[in-house]
């Protein structure tokens, strides 16, 4: 048995956050300052692996060159105009004030980087800048006090009834917690990860989303996931080109010499505007050279010795062993961020009592494609918004922790032992779990049609069947990895439906036997949920 009975640890608090990135721990420095327990269990170190700690560091805001209405506008453009606009409204009236708080409090480093953005000022370690941010939360967190359980996986999320109270969860070391709690903040991150080519941190696989609709929270919008350009260099590691700004100048060309953004653009552009407001059309024309066997490069023979030095983008090529100064890099789409989620309302509260989300967990604000730089602004208003809802709630309810019947607990706990019977099989649950993002990237791609996600349904229920056949599990690790795969499983699927459900092209998705936008019939939203144990669905705006 990978997990002894004997080592079984129970925790209580008011306020519990699953998630140690921006988001959760904005939401727990939020709800510690209203009173409350708080309680962090993070899959990772806290402030060390995250997708906040991989980020490039532009954080877009309404400023004096940004007005709100202007930041309203250009985030509804980006979303192709389906985005929940009081999420949006929300972000431009908060946003500003939250930022400046947490720049003070944690003396984060930050220049204007355009008219949009601020950039968080990277060390001279040539570190991601989104280490800055993390790393100074992390700080915060501690020196608050606040109680952290690292390295900790999210098995399932504990209901009363149709009232959440608490999780259970695994940690590296093999302890079994069980978290009563009177409130839950799930800041879990997206879904990228399940795609073989992904530049998200292990584990980003939608496991939050997933256990939140299982316990009756609503999803939205899962069909739009935002590709970037990605390495595609053996010289160089699979994860994201790198961040904005480049010199101007940089030239983008297929094998044959084309210019791609002549080719396909047909309009003046440059590598900076394409990343940051075109990421939608940059995915659609890499991913068409490379279907038609041409592969991509970035050209830097024409960068100056002043800009090698100058520029961040530059300066983290020089860190890479094998990269040789001013040779082209092949670049082709890699899964960045996923815009699905589960549905909040502007006080980041969920369908499910007690329940709260925040970051890229959460789905409505950035519709059908996301505006550069308003991630971590995301993460860091909701995260403060959920954060003082959760604590809130935790002194309004009803709810005694020692009174809830034990029962709700322990049949939680059962089941978690239920699972060990899965784990006396032949296959290897790693092997399975690359197998799966194969078919990810294979039948979801940023290029769709009809015929293959028929195909890709087939395929899932095969996979399926050489699930229930069970898993060759050794160690704690290979025990994680089977409970993400059952998860990402059912995620997966209901991926695939929404894909399958919007017969149109718009935003992070691409139909090539519906490639146009069809505003009179799809200007409007797939939600997704569970009714009488079965997957339903409907549309409706949210843009007005």
């Amino acid at each position: 048995m990978i997990i002894r009975k004997d080592r079984v640890r129970e925790l209580k608090c008011d306020v519990l956050v699953v998630g140690g990135g921006a988001a959760g721990m904005t939401a727990a420095l939020a709800a510690q300052r209203q009173t409350s327990s708080v309680t962090v269990v993070s899959n990772s170190p806290l402030g060390a692996s995250s997708a906040t700690t991989m980020a490039g560091g532009g954080i877009t805001l309404p400023s004096e060159t940004f007005t709100p209405e202007e930041f309203i506008s250009e985030v509804m453009r980006c979303g192709a105009d389906i985005n929940d606009r009081k999420l949006v409204k929300a972000v431009a009236e908060t946003s500003p004030t939250i930022f400046k708080r947490l720049c003070e409090e944690i003396h984060l480093p930050i220049w204007k980087r355009d008219k949009y953005t601020f950039g968080i000022i990277p060390d001279e370690k040539a570190r991601m800048a989104g280490y800055h941010l993390a790393s100074g939360m992390a700080r915060e967190i501690k020196a608050h006090g606040i109680r952290c359980v690292e390295d900790f996986t999210l098995v399932d999320l504990i209901l009363d009834d149709d009232t959440c109270v608490g999780c259970l969860g695994i940690s590296d070391d093999g302890t079994l917690y069980l978290v009563r709690s009177k409130s839950v903040v799930l800041a879990t991150g997206g879904y990228a990860g399940i795609y073989l080519r992904n530049d998200n941190p292990p584990g980003i696989t939608g496991n939050g989303l997933i256990l939140a609709f299982e316990a009756g929270a609503q999803l939205r919008d899962m069909e739009f996931i935002q590709f970037v350009p990605g390495f595609d260099d053996p010289q160089l590691p699979e994860t994201i080109f790198q961040p904005p700004p480049f010199p101007a100048g940089l030239k983008v060309v297929n094998s044959k010499g084309d210019d791609i953004f002549r080719k396909h653009f047909q309009e003046e552009i440059d590598l900076n505007e394409a990343i940051l407001r075109y990421r939608d059309r940059l995915t659609l024309a890499l991913k068409r050279e490379c279907d038609s066997g041409e592969s991509v490069m970035v050209e830097f023979s024409g960068v100056n010795e002043v800009d090698w030095n100058r520029y961040y983008c530059l300066k983290l090529l020089s860190y890479y062993q094998n990269y040789e100064r001013g040779k082209p890099i092949g670049i082709s789409p890699i899964a960045h961020f996923t815009m699905g989620g589960v549905v909040i309302d502007e006080r980041a509260r969920t369908s499910v009592k007690g329940l709260f989300a925040a970051g890229e967990v959460a789905g409505g604000l950035h519709g059908a494609n996301r505006m550069s730089g308003v991630a971590l602004t995301e993460c860091l208003v909701f995260g403060e918004i959920a954060g003082k809802s959760a604590s809130e709630y935790s002194k309004e309810c009803d709810i005694n922790l020692d009174k809830i019947c034990e029962g709700v607990y322990e049949d939680k706990i059962a089941d978690f032992w239920a699972l060990e019977g899965l784990t006396n099989g032949k296959n290897s649950p790693l092997a399975l779990y690359k197998r799966l993002q194969r078919y990810v990237w294979t039948y979801l791609s940023p290029i769709r049609e009809a015929t293959s996600l028929k195909q890709f349904k087939t395929k899932l229920e095969q996979f399926k069947k050489d699930v229930a056949e069970g898993f060759r599990v050794e160690d704690v690790r290979d025990l994680k990895r089977v409970i993400r795969l059952r998860k990402m499983l059912a995620l997966i699927d209901i991926v695939r439906l929404a894909c399958e459900l919007r017969e149109e092209s718009r935003g992070g998705h691409y139909r090539s036997d519906y490639p146009a936008q069809n505003d009179e019939d799809w200007r409007k939203s797939i939600f997704l949920e569970k009714k009488e144990g079965k997957l339903s669905h409907y549309s409706r705006r949210t843009d007005l």
